[in-house]
């Protein structure tokens, strides 16, 4: 809410912050830590998209970087994971086992490190944006 001279207030910049942490940690544990990381991921991105202090083209940085990043994540382990089949001769003694994934591991590399990058990025700039007065 801005104050008498114009800025915005120092409790809309802990706000902002507290928004960034509810969405990195929530992101890197949301798999691990489930409903409590959940629940703190969620707030996080709510918390994002009420900002004041954050632009429409920040929320949707912050969205696609630090909100999004665990649901990529586990999208590209599923496509990377793939099936694996076993087919057996009768003469055999050890079965012949092959993994095919749906996507190239090297692919799945690059998606990796997009992800991060573009994850390094969002935070970064949510950071800078949030000391700005």
């Amino acid at each position: 809410m801005p104050a008498d001279n114009g800025t915005i207030q120092a409790d809309s910049a802990a706000r902002e912050a507290f928004a960034l942490v509810l969405l990195l940690i929530g992101g890197f544990l949301f798999w691990l830590v489930p409903v409590v990381s959940w629940i703190g991921w969620f707030i996080g991105l709510v918390l994002l998209g009420l900002s004041r202090r954050w632009t429409v083209g920040d929320k949707l940085i912050g969205a696609a970087g630090a909100a999004l990043a665990p649901l990529v994540l586990t999208g590209s382990m599923l496509f990377a994971a793939g099936t694996e089949s076993c087919t057996s001769d009768a003469g055999a003694a050890v079965p012949e086992c092959t993994t095919s994934g749906v996507m190239p591991p090297a692919l799945t590399v690059c998606l990796l490190i997009s992800l991060l990058a573009l994850l390094i990025f969002a935070t970064i700039r949510l950071a800078r944006r949030t000391r700005r007065i």
